[in-house]
């Protein structure tokens, strides 16, 4: 009976380590991310529920040239509109695709502490519950977004960017030019 009292008494250690590490893991003071369901996790059990990642968006945007998303980012910088994420966060990750290089330019707030740059309290102060969340005027917009919907919701438009004076007419067409010299 000695042996098994010993088998038994190790068995019940072996169940209370592996529930401490469970409790370990539950109180830690990192989100954690459900990446299927692109939810934030907090201790507090505030779980929102993020849009899935359209593999669409992403391929329309990459039709998208360069100029454009520089040009767009730069426009919601200077209209106010921030994006707020976590570098671990596959749906934050997935919205900065959407912008390629031109993502340097959003505002960008860094929600976990772990992050370059990082400002956890001012996603605190706007009560962020989810990855990747857009603030503009006030209003939240979580989810991965596409270009033209960020393009709309802060009025938008390629016109903005063609701000150059027009060519005079024939300037740097040889063809116009020597009809225009006949």
């Amino acid at each position: 009976m000695g042996k098994r009292a010993g088998t038994f008494i190790s068995l019940l250690i072996g169940i209370a380590a592996i529930s401490g590490i469970a409790i370990y893991a539950a109180r830690s003071d990192r989100p954690s991310a459900d990446v299927n369901r692109g939810t934030r996790t907090d201790n507090s059990a505030n779980q929102t529920p993020v849009e899935e990642i359209d593999e669409d968006e992403i391929a329309e945007s990459n039709e998208e040239s360069g100029e454009y998303k520089e040009n767009l980012a730069k426009h919601l910088a200077a209209k106010g509109m921030v994006m707020y994420g976590t570098y671990w966060c596959k749906f934050c990750n997935a919205q900065k695709e959407l912008f390629s290089n031109a993502f340097q330019y959003v505002n960008y707030v860094e929600c976990d502490s772990s992050g370059e740059n990082a400002n956890p309290d001012a996603c605190d102060a706007q009560d962020i519950k989810g990855y990747p969340t857009w603030v503009y005027q006030g209003q939240k917009y979580p989810g991965v977004r596409s270009l033209g919907e960020l393009a709309s919701l802060t009025d938008y438009t390629e016109a903005e960017n063609n701000l150059e004076e027009p060519a005079p007419e024939g300037a740097g067409n040889p063809v116009q030019e020597q009809e225009a010299n006949n």
